[in-house]
């Protein structure tokens, strides 16, 4: 007589936002567009679990222009072609344009993590922020070139969390399988009335990333300011 096996499917529980895609479809003649929008400005930047929030460090903050949105174009014709001449093997390609470009200031932090291929422990990650989050004497003194790395951090402050995984699992303990055997490929129940008692639980487990927030630091601003003056 067998127990069966009761495959589990785990569920993440997970804050956070993701960015925001709003998609549509713009035929033109072989041509298939995808215009997908983006979201830059979530001032939130994921790195590896094991980096220690003591490493992390402002380096940077300079005026850019960044993309909204991204046009991805397809070619149904040539995709067609493609399968047709291997169809075990072709896969169908196409181009990806970033577009619809805004003022943003590109704020630059620097950490250590884990080693790449060269054995460097160094890495960078950017947030991004939109010309109205950033305080206007901030915006003077950048187009001035007035402030240096020590003065411009002040401007910002930055939050590291390691938010842990919430996972619903089997609960083994406080569930009862039928017994049975399988008969020709199919679970055969031992007692036809029996009924499986499944029961879930909630388990907390390490993050898997360290999450880290970059905002304004409206309180230090005018201190920042006053310092960057002198």
């Amino acid at each position: 007589m067998q127990k069966r096996n009761h495959s589990v499917v785990t569920l993440v529980l997970c804050g956070g936002a993701l960015a925001g895609i709003a998609a549509g479809q713009t035929p033109k003649s072989a041509d298939v567009e995808h215009v997908l929008s983006v979201q830059p400005f979530t001032h939130v930047a994921s790195l590896p679990a094991e980096v220690d929030p003591a490493t992390i460090h402002f380096e940077k903050v300079r005026k850019i222009s960044v993309a909204t949105e991204v046009k991805y174009v397809t070619n149904d014709r040539e995709c067609a072609e493609r399968m047709f001449r291997d169809p075990d093997g072709s896969t169908c390609t196409g181009s990806a344009e970033k577009q619809n470009f805004v003022p943003a200031y590109e704020v630059t932090y620097s950490y250590m993590g884990p080693k790449d291929m060269y054995g460097s422990r160094y890495s960078t990650f950017e947030v991004y922020f939109r010309q109205d989050e950033m305080a206007a004497a901030l915006r003077d003194k950048l187009e001035g070139r007035k402030l240096n790395s020590a003065q411009a951090a002040e401007y910002f402050k930055m939050n590291a969390v390691r938010e842990p995984l919430r996972v619903v699992e089997f609960d083994s303990e406080k569930s009862s399988l039928c017994a049975g055997n399988y008969v020709d490929g199919s679970w055969v129940q031992t007692d036809s009335t029996c009924r499986d008692k499944i029961a879930y639980r909630t388990v907390v487990k390490p993050a898997f990333s360290l999450s880290v927030r970059v905002d304004v630091n409206a309180a230090g601003n005018i201190v920042a300011a006053t310092r960057a003056g002198k």
